[in-house]
């Protein structure tokens, strides 16, 4: 398991929002909160985090994206709410560091 993978095994992310089918009675605009405590395994230590930014949602779907494309801490919140109120969010980002965008589900 990668130290991302780890990472998101330990995020908390909430959306603060119910769910329902499309169109929705969410749509609309959201604020989004993600929470990441600190992490230390091996050699790997990680400071916590918490982001607050905004989203929106469309027809049930989430879209929220946290800084700059391409730049460290860039984070973007995707996902269907669906109409027992649980979501499959994906995120993509980088951590805390200038490189790749990370994929995590």
């Amino acid at each position: 398991m990668s130290l991302p993978q780890i990472l998101l095994a330990f995020a908390v992310i909430t959306a603060q929002a119910v769910a329902s089918e499309q169109p929705s009675k969410v749509d609309g605009s959201w604020n989004v909160t993600l929470a990441c405590p600190p992490h230390n395994e091996g050699d790997h230590v990680v400071k916590g985090y918490t982001h607050h930014f905004p989203g929106e949602i469309t027809n049930g779907q989430l879209r929220a994206v946290h800084g700059t494309e391409g730049e460290p801490d860039w984070h973007l919140l995707t996902g269907k709410i669906v109409a027992d109120r649980s979501a499959t969010l994906r995120l993509e980002g980088i951590v805390g560091h200038a490189g790749p965008p990370r994929e995590w589900e």
